[in-house]
């Protein structure tokens, strides 16, 4: 991706900066009735390059969480610190994070404010998720990944995979879970809306993560 130089309003920066700095505040200040924390850290594994994230949460109420979100491989690295909520339906959580992300394209590194929508669904065996990254310089500098998967046995699901820059296909995963932690690895063959150039297809994607509720 190509960025250029950002140029953002003053007050809008100052808007930005504010939140970036006034969020992090409410994972230590949300009231301990409602003290629920989620974490989880999974490695992707693109054909020989690794992705790492770390994502948490923790409740201010039943409805709204506040949210940390923070990937990095060796060419891209992205942090945002955000709300979440399930107020319009339980089995749906929508989310929006603001933070900054990182290119480095081996020569030389840019920065950027970037966003962060996403949403998780589950329900009756069925589990979706999508997000997208969004660079504030340049609406064509985005990213998006996504998956749908239904489980077939309290171990074992399948469904589809999709990701910019990588393509889609179908993905077969293995879980072990409890009440309060978990683990989950899933792989799946991009097939469909691949690059076009050959170098930059990845053959596999292999996925592994753990959470833990607390």
């Amino acid at each position: 991706m190509n960025h250029s130089t950002i140029h953002l309003p003053l007050p809008l920066l100052l808007k930005n900066v504010l939140c970036l700095a006034t969020l992090p505040l409410l994972l230590v200040l949300a009231p301990q009735v409602h003290a629920q924390n989620y974490l989880e850290a999974y490695v992707t594994d693109y054909d020989g390059l690794l992705g790492k994230n770390i994502f948490g949460q923790r409740s201010l109420s039943d409805k709204l969480t506040v949210t940390f979100n923070a990937y990095k491989d060796d060419f891209y690295q992205s942090t945002y610190v955000g709300l979440s909520t399930t107020a319009l339906v339980s089995e749906l959580e929508l989310g929006l994070g603001l933070g900054q992300a990182k290119v480095n394209d081996g020569v030389s590194t840019e920065r950027d404010m970037a966003y962060n929508p996403w949403l998780w669904f589950q329900k009756n065996g069925f589990e979706a998720f999508a997000e997208a990254e969004v660079l504030q310089d340049d609406a064509k500098n985005y990213y998006y990944r996504a998956y749908l998967h239904h489980d077939i046995s309290d171990y074992f699901y399948v469904g589809y995979y999709t990701e910019r820059d990588v393509g889609g296909g179908p993905l077969a995963g293995i879980k072990f879970e409890g009440d309060s932690a978990g683990l989950r690895f899933f792989g799946t063959k991009p097939s469909f809306n691949q690059p076009s150039d050959p170098a930059e297809r990845s053959d596999y994607v292999v996925y592994a993560m753990g959470w833990v509720e607390f």
